[in-house]
């Protein structure tokens, strides 16, 4: 999970779960999560739309949101001091190419954030486990053996929510290279181009819906939130030459592509899943999905 993307969730929680209740709506007796102050319509709108925790959750229990009620959060940052290890070869052949190999491994410099739930008692760890209603109707996601956390007043007990920011290792393979060559019409054109290969690179895994109910649909915070690791090739072609006398002209073409990317599903389906796009996945834009080749 990205930093901005777990803090924000954490600010929804707090402010919300606590102030509202399960609604009567559909008649299922309080068992959604369903708002008492919205109308049916704009909880159909919500979910299509979704901008807050409640919406990406429809399929949540008012159990599962009681036991987020009175929650806490720990952030703490881990960074791995192992050292950068790295080499370099470079050379220029007969003609006059330039050109260079790297290898790199190390901490990837981008970090990321690895949660889960703990208990404000003992700070033991609280995994999320499903607990189906008689029949299957309802999921709901208990933390720990379902009556560690609690809402309720007389609750003394609160869920922790345990954000730790790491760095992963990664190996990177690369190169570069450019070449001047001589034409009639445009004169001296260099050509450039590098490339780059990364092995574990750490990328977002949303599952929105699982056939299991184990999803950011039925409330499985934790789970549904993940960072996989995978490989990645990003590379860049380029031209540059100079027009007009002094004035010089750059084209080129860049892409990033994933070569483990997930897309699963969608929001009709049972099971759904998919790569988001870290830079900038939010609340906001429905929790924005990755492409698998951008340029």
């Amino acid at each position: 999970m990205t930093i901005a993307l777990a803090t924000s969730i954490l600010k929804h929680l707090l402010t919300t779960a606590t102030n509202q209740v399960g609604g009567t709506v559909a008649n299922n007796a309080n068992a959604q999560n369903l708002f008492s102050d919205i109308t049916t319509a704009q909880w159909t709108a919500g979910k299509a739309n979704p901008t807050q925790v409640f919406h990406y959750m429809p399929n949540a229990t008012f159990a599962t949101f009681d036991q987020f009620v009175g929650l806490t959060s720990k952030y703490v940052v881990d960074h791995d001091s192992m050292p950068t290890l790295s080499a370099r070869y470079k050379n220029t052949t007969s003609d006059g190419l330039n050109y260079s190999m790297n290898v790199i491994h190390g901490n990837d410099t981008n970090p990321y954030v690895d949660t889960y739930w703990t208990s404000s008692a003992d700070g033991a760890i609280l995994v999320e486990t499903v607990n189906n209603s008689a029949g299957g109707v309802y999921v709901t996601n208990d933390l720990g053996n379902g009556t560690t956390v609690s809402g309720s007043a007389a609750g003394t007990t609160h869920a922790v929510y345990n954000m730790v920011e790491k760095l992963n290792k990664i190996t990177q393979l690369g190169g570069s290279f450019d070449t001047a060559i001589e034409t009639a019409s445009l004169g001296p054109v260099v050509l450039r181009g590098e490339a780059l290969y990364q092995k574990d690179a750490m990328s977002p895994i949303v599952t929105r819906k699982d056939s299991t109910g184990v999803d950011l649909d039925h409330g499985f915070l934790v789970n549904a939130l993940q960072m996989q690791k995978g490989d990645r090739f990003k590379y860049v072609l380029g031209a540059d030459m100079t027009a007009l006398t002094n004035m010089m002209v750059s084209v080129q073409f860049t892409q990033d592509r994933n070569l483990d990317y997930v897309n699963t599903g969608s929001s009709s389906e049972t099971n759904w899943k998919y790569i988001a796009d870290q830079a900038t996945m939010h609340l906001t834009n429905n929790l924005n999905k990755a492409e698998k080749n951008k340029e």
